[in-house]
């Protein structure tokens, strides 16, 4: 008999930590092992709100099989240029040698950036970016997901065999594989926005109008394609979704396949999708996914685009009429 099998969901994340210095800061100290565990560390924490300068970073720890410093800096808001500058800040201020950025959404600049300093800066820094999420399965407790976006070169070369388990390696290292090459590919093909691989079992491929982007994910062995509208936003991630869904019909007619319109109340991002079955195993079947991925990529971006950005301009035209009959009435 097959086992009933429950529903995974993104909570959103002020949900569980409403304020980041408070709860969310508090939450990684206390558990700061969790997070050494999602880089193959083991961190141990040394204090807090440490100076520097004017300012304070969040965490200091160590990792004490190296016996280097390692600095937390925290944020619950989509990463910006302020926490870059006092990253830096506090790199050259405290010395330190592992410079970690945790934020629920990354802009690409930002994580390009951290990309740049991993490789032009010397081999005593190691700068990480990494995404904090928080799943639920049904109405279970949530639990945290560190997702690495970025990391030094050669770190999965060099940490420790120990803190990894044989299965995860293997998993991230077809991740690697296969994105890389998939990224690679769709940047030749023209989708010049297209991400590196991280390791992770997904790869944005393009970034879209009204906070979209399209990603290209694997869920076992089935390849997803879609486009997530995730805006900071819920009410209005499902508003534009919402506005999409009138025009259902018009768009699937143009990309020729219908599409998984995944609207849900329980989730800050909303998106819609569409799949393909590969076998990991097979190497042919892995490289036609590849050329699925970047040609269904290119048929939701021709299609969602021109749409999104026109949501996106009368949500602006409708920010300034509000704004100009507040203004005529002060």
């Amino acid at each position: 008999m097959m086992r009933e099998l429950g529903t995974l969901r993104v909570v959103n994340i002020r949900d569980v930590w409403p304020l980041e210095p408070q709860h969310f800061s508090r939450w990684v100290a206390d558990n700061i092992g969790i997070l050494g565990d999602a880089i193959g560390m083991t961190l141990e924490l040394e204090r807090t709100e440490a100076d520097v300068g004017a300012f304070s970073v969040d965490i200091v720890a160590r990792d004490i099989n190296r016996d280097r410093m390692v600095i937390i800096e925290n944020q619950l808001t989509r990463t910006d240029h302020d926490h870059l500058g006092k990253l830096l800040t506090y790199t050259a201020g405290l010395k330190a040698n592992v410079i970690i950025w945790i934020s629920p959404e990354f802009r690409e600049e930002h994580r390009a950036a951290i990309d740049w300093l991993n490789e032009n800066t010397d081999s005593t820094k190691e700068f990480f970016a990494i995404q904090i999420e928080a799943l639920q399965i049904d109405e279970s407790r949530p639990a945290p997901n560190f997702r690495l976006l970025s990391f030094p070169n050669g770190w999965q070369k060099n940490t420790s065999a120990a803190a990894q388990h044989a299965d995860e390696t293997a998993r991230q290292h077809f991740f690697l594989r296969y994105f890389g090459e998939l990224g690679a590919r769709a940047r030749e093909a023209g989708l010049l926005k297209a991400q590196r691989s991280s390791g992770q079992a997904d790869l944005v491929l393009d970034r879209l109008s009204a906070g979209a982007y399209i990603a290209i994910a694997f869920s076992r062995n089935q390849l997803n394609a879609g486009v997530y509208i995730a805006r900071n936003d819920a009410s209005e991630n499902r508003r534009i979704l919402e506005s999409l869904m009138h025009d259902r019909e018009a768009i699937e007619a143009e990309i020729g396949a219908p599409l998984n319109w995944d609207l849900s109340d329980g989730r800050v991002r909303q998106q819609v999708w569409t799949s393909t079955s590969v076998d990991r195993q097979d190497e042919a079947q892995l490289d036609a996914s590849r050329t699925w991925a970047i040609g269904i990529s290119k048929q939701l971006k021709a299609a969602f685009e021109p749409r999104l950005t026109a949501i996106y301009a009368d949500s602006t035209r409708r920010a300034i009429g509000a704004l100009d009959q507040t203004s005529s009435q002060a």
